[in-house]
């Protein structure tokens, strides 16, 4: 455009000189000739004079216009031949010129290897037909629209390009040109995102997005057609263990191992799906509610082998929950809902199992999750109380402590057992929040115990694991300690036996504990994991004879509490017999050598005031 204007305003310049020239000319020349010169000769002279002045700036004004028109030339010859992108011009598909950047994308060592070939040599046989409709569509219209075309080059190799054809001349014949540029990158990362939009990176198994479209698609067929399906979630138990054991690595392989097992056990109808973490779900179309245990138990069994990583062999099992369509839902989100819910019950009693949905699973759950609810406006509304039950010296009858034991002063169902809403804290994590309360009033009511004169009573606080392992566990001690002013060899900690199943991190907190100096006792012994050679390791004061050994007293077969209360002896503990609940019970310890015991054979957990009373009349 700058070229242009600056053509009309050289012409415009010329035509003015020119015309400036010739007014002057006609006006001045016939004074500038002699009179004696005859007229002939001088209207002979002035127009070869005029002749060569016109021929003169015609000269120059086509010459520059020359000039220009061959600066523009050779200006568009640079900006096509130094273009990144590829410049191509062909006739009849023939190719008659390609830029160096076009030499570069077909991966040829110079022209002579692409001029003179057709097109179509660069051209996948699968994009030949959308090819010919651009060539076509830019003879009609003078240009083609822009298309994602894949060009095959001299080595093999293909690229993705970008491609946009219009119409041109080339060496005085119509020829079409092409621009083309590489966006293969470009179109690989769109595929990934597109196929991670529906595809699980990992295991190559359809993801959650895939699931819900592909269900939402077989409940619109099935509508029509009116077959079931079964719907399975799958957890797989131990995943985490795997994955912080051995890393996270050995865990992305253990996924994947899992994902092939799974695809391995459909056919080719059913879907397999991560849904995420160490969830799948298998979607089985035109299968009976009926049917599915058989092939829940056959995931089940597949499992029993195990997973080999890295020369190591890892075990793994499969909780599962099914629900069908349209018994348990006509929708995915209901369905889906439902099958976490029967897989979290699988998992709840025990693992490596199926169950099948039931509505009465459903309203447990809902129960379960009121329960939790409640359990946090308890602590805000501070709905709990501590009962609790007297320990007494089985040699003298006079009392030495008490265990505190929470019960939960429910709104609307009254006063509720421990054993109703613990193992709901117990999952949530509410656990230590509770725990911590327990600890802070059972050490506060012990101190207006000691105040009273009451100085040798000790208090028993059970710990959950959670509790012992929470990692401010120990500062929260000292403080509620000091608060209360308490000294803490009056402080009984209870905890189970299943916090030995990390002896070392275990042994270090025990370690800590003594050196605050509170006393230590395992709950419910020969219950669960520990042994004579961890026990005489451990920094404890009591053993705790659980009662179902207490129950079995009068059975010599089944009875293990001699060889308890003999252990406990050898390494100078004190044993407390729990849930002693008649005469002859108590008789049969005493014979037995043990020291402590706590029942209703002496009494239940009472409240505050009903044991304060108690221990007055029970203290020697």
């Amino acid at each position: 455009m700058r070229d242009i204007t600056t053509s009309k305003r050289v012409g415009i310049r010329i035509s003015l000189i020119y015309l400036f020239i010739s007014i002057v000319w006609v006006l001045a020349s016939d004074l500038l000739i002699n009179s004696y010169i005859t007229m002939t000769w001088v209207n002979i002279l002035k127009g070869w004079i005029f002749v060569f002045i016109n021929a003169f700036l015609l000269y120059k004004l086509i010459q520059r216009n020359f000039e220009i028109v061959a600066e523009k030339k050779e200006l568009y010859q640079q900006l096509i031949e130094n273009s990144l992108e590829t410049n191509l011009i062909h006739i009849d598909g023939e190719i008659v010129y390609i830029n160096q950047a076009g030499v570069n994308l077909l991966k040829a060592y110079n022209r002579k290897q692409i001029i003179g070939k057709s097109v179509f040599d660069f051209i996948p046989t699968h994009e030949k037909e959308k090819a010919t409709a651009r060539i076509e569509e830019t003879k009609t219209l003078g240009k083609s629209r822009p298309i994602i075309i894949t060009y095959k080059c001299l080595n093999g190799e293909e690229v993705i390009c970008e491609s946009l054809g219009f119409a041109t001349t080339y060496q005085g014949k119509t020829a079409n040109h092409i621009l083309v540029r590489d966006v293969t990158e470009r179109e690989k990362a769109i595929g990934k995102i597109n196929y991670l939009a529906f595809y699980d990176e990992l295991t190559g198994l359809p993801n959650r997005n895939k699931l819900y479209a592909y269900m939402e698609k077989i409940i619109g067929n099935q509508m029509e057609e009116g077959y079931p399906f079964i719907v399975m979630f799958i957890d797989m138990d131990r995943f985490k263990i795997v994955n912080d054991a051995m890393g996270h690595s050995s865990g992305d392989k253990m996924l994947k191992e899992v994902a092939n097992r799974l695809s391995a056990s459909v056919d080719q109808d059913a879907l397999v799906a991560r849904f995420g973490g160490d969830e799948f779900v298998i979607v089985i179309p035109y299968m009976k509610k009926e049917q599915s245990p058989l092939f829940a138990q056959k995931i089940i069994e597949m499992f029993k082998q195990p997973i080999h990583i890295d020369q190591n062999e890892v075990y793994t099992t499969p909780s599962i929950g099914i629900t069908c369509y349209p018994d348990d839902g006509d929708d995915v989100d209901t369905l889906i809902e439902n099958a976490d819910t029967a897989m979290y019950y699988a998992k709840k009693t025990g693992k490596n199992k199926y169950k099948v949905f039931t509505q009465l699973l459903r309203d447990d759950l809902n129960n379960h999750f009121t329960l939790e609810n409640g359990l946090r406006k308890a602590l805000e509304k501070n709905e709990f109380i501590l009962y609790y039950q007297p320990q007494l010296h089985l040699e003298t009858g006079s009392v030495i402590g008490v265990e505190s034991l929470i019960r939960w002063n429910h709104p609307k169902k009254g006063l509720l057992s421990p054993v109703l809403f613990i193992p709901v804290a117990e999952e949530n994590g509410l656990i230590v929040q509770i725990g911590y309360w327990v600890l802070d009033t059972a050490c506060r009511q012990l101190t207006l115990w000691h105040e009273k004169g009451l100085s040798n009573i000790t208090m028993g606080v059970n710990i959950s694991p959670i509790q012992f392992r929470h990692k401010d566990f120990i500062n929260h001690l000292e403080k509620i300690l000091t608060d209360n002013k308490l000294d803490p060899k009056y402080l009984n900690l209870e905890i189970t036996e299943s916090v030995f199943m990390n002896i070392d991190e275990s042994l270090f907190l025990l370690k800590k504990l003594k050196e605050i100096g509170v006393k230590i006792s395992i709950d419910d012994f020969g219950t669960g994991y520990s042994s004579l050679s961890v026990l005489k390791d451990l920094p404890i004061d009591y053993l705790k004879i659980d009662k179902s050994f207490v129950d079995d007293l009068y059975s010599n077969e089944k009875n293990i509490v001699q060889p308890i209360i003999d252990m406990g002896n050898n390494l100078n503990l004190q044993l407390v017999a729990e849930g002693i609940e008649c005469k002859e019970q108590l008789m049969i310890l005493k014979e037995k050598k043990c020291h402590i015991g706590q029942g209703y054979y002496f009494c239940k957990p009472m409240d505050v005031n009903v044991t304060e009373a108690f221990i007055k009349n029970n203290l020697k």
